[in-house]
């Protein structure tokens, strides 16, 4: 994640670069960053260079992807450190007999399997995009071979 941050961090570092537009025998546009037919640039036929913006920065796209695995971390924690506390509490509460303390139990127990669905659900999440961004890297090489 770090690797990525601090890609998208120099990308907009990287310089403009002429992008060409050629037209081949057979009337195809194809786009390429030397110019067309190999000719030199200061040579007459270089064909339509085409500007292209630049990169925005990405510092807010970064940003964002660091404070959600922040969340993530600490739903992570609080699900390992903090629910098996409050289960404990609550069985105890229950375990009393004192019907104000078992109400309070039940609906701590009923708070808690609440958070534990969440969880699941943003675990499977995190894990569906963890995917998604590998398939897309994958095809990102692919289309670059």
């Amino acid at each position: 994640m770090k690797i990525i941050a601090i890609a998208l961090a120099l990308l907009p570092l990287v310089g403009e670069a002429a992008v060409y537009k050629c037209q081949d025998s057979s009337g195809r546009v194809q786009f390429s960053d030397r110019p067309c037919g190999g000719v030199a640039p200061d040579e007459e036929d270089i064909g339509e260079v085409v500007k292209l913006p630049p990169a925005p920065p990405p510092s807010a796209s970064v940003r964002e992807a660091a404070e959600q695995e922040q969340r993530w971390q600490e739903a992570h924690r609080y699900h390992l450190s903090e629910i098996p506390a409050l289960r404990i509490q609550a069985t105890q509460l229950i375990a009393s007999g004192e019907p104000s303390r078992v109400a309070l139990g039940k609906e701590m127990l009923y708070k808690i399997e609440q958070s534990e669905e969440a969880y699941r659900a943003l675990r499977k999440a995190r894990e569906s995009r963890k995917e998604i961004e590998k398939r897309y890297s994958d095809a990102i090489r692919q289309f670059n071979r």
